[in-house]
């Protein structure tokens, strides 16, 4: 796997800020548009839009934390600005995500066969986009993350090893 500071490079070029604007746009897009179910066709064709948007999404970022995309050598260092700015737009990424779903199921469109499908679909990302944004703070810290591992090979090393039944 790559570094973090690799990953996290990759994460804020502007290719990956395209995507995560292109996918809250589509979301949003689809948020104004739940309130009138008159339109049931293109709330679906917007649905499997937002889908399609977040698929892709989430494969380039399984594609870079696994290695699989190259990544560019040339790149800036990260700043802690920038590395805030992508973990607040991957939030407000998701925060639409679930507000468009509690629309459309508030609207009835959860019971309706054309939406229903697209709409659990949709409800899938949520976790997944909170998952990235956990492993891009934990990214950021890693010599807190260092620490934490090297203080319990040392307490491995010195057997004080406990049952996880036993932690709280």
């Amino acid at each position: 796997m790559a570094s973090a500071s690799a990953v996290i490079n990759t994460f804020e070029s502007y290719d990956w800020d395209a995507q995560v604007f292109g996918a809250l746009w589509a979301a949003s897009s689809l948020a104004v548009k739940i309130r009138n179910k008159a339109h049931v066709i293109r709330l679906t064709y917007l649905l499997h839009a937002v889908n399609r948007e977040m698929r892709s999404l989430l494969n380039t970022a399984h594609a870079t934390l696994e290695g699989r995309l190259p990544l560019d050598p040339s790149a800036e260092p990260v700043t802690e600005q920038k590395l805030r700015t992508t973990i607040e737009n991957l939030q407000h990424l998701s925060r639409t995500l679930q507000y468009v779903y509690e629309s459309a199921k508030d609207a009835g469109l959860l019971n309706h066969s054309l939406t229903a499908s697209a709409l659990k679909t949709l409800a899938t990302y949520h976790g997944p986009i909170l998952d990235l944004v956990d492993w891009l703070e934990l990214a950021s810290q890693e010599d807190e993350v260092k620490a934490i591992f090297d203080r319990a090979a040392r307490e491995r090393d010195r057997g004080e090893l406990f049952d996880l039944a036993q932690a709280e």
